[in-house]
């Protein structure tokens, strides 16, 4: 993975495994408001308050840490950065700190955003839930089911 090294890592599958699995999740979604079913919906909304939460806990661990932790943290697995950066130590940790508040507001607005979708996935699911159901009384199905004649083709 990365730019020196030709083999993946796990990293690399990792994200992949990731962007899979959110494939899979936003295809379940449009599936679940195509069908209208209220089950796939209640599937996706709880899997789409996981990813939210997952998102949300990133962000807040890249805020509590902040620069320096995080800067401290690339020190002490500088070993395993190397192998995939072309920059020296020095770079890395100054382009970090230069974008350091860059990604805290990217990783932000996809927070946002996803929060949206959930926000949008359980007014639909509510909307299929309140759906009014037309009742037949059993008069009406009497009548459907009686056969008078007043129905058949006369030639």
């Amino acid at each position: 993975g990365g730019l020196a090294s030709s083999s993946p890592s796990t990293l690399d599958y990792a994200m992949l495994g990731c962007g899979l699995s959110l494939l899979l999740v936003s295809l379940l979604g449009v599936a679940s408001s195509r069908c209208q079913s209220r089950c796939l919906l209640k599937l996706y909304t709880t899997l789409m308050a996981t990813v939210e939460l997952a998102m949300v806990s990133v962000v807040g661990v890249l805020v509590y840490i902040g620069p320096n932790g995080l800067a401290s943290t690339l020190d002490a697995n500088w070993s395993h950065v190397q192998a995939i950066s072309p920059l020296s130590q020095k770079d890395v940790n100054e382009v970090l700190s230069h974008h350091w508040y860059k990604l805290l507001i990217a990783g932000g607005l996809i927070a946002v955003v996803m929060f949206l979708v959930l926000v949008a996935a359980c007014v639909l699911r509510r909307t299929l839930v309140l759906q009014p159901t037309e009742k037949v009384d059993a008069s009406e199905t009497a009548g459907l089911l009686r056969d008078d004649g007043d129905d058949d083709l006369e030639m």
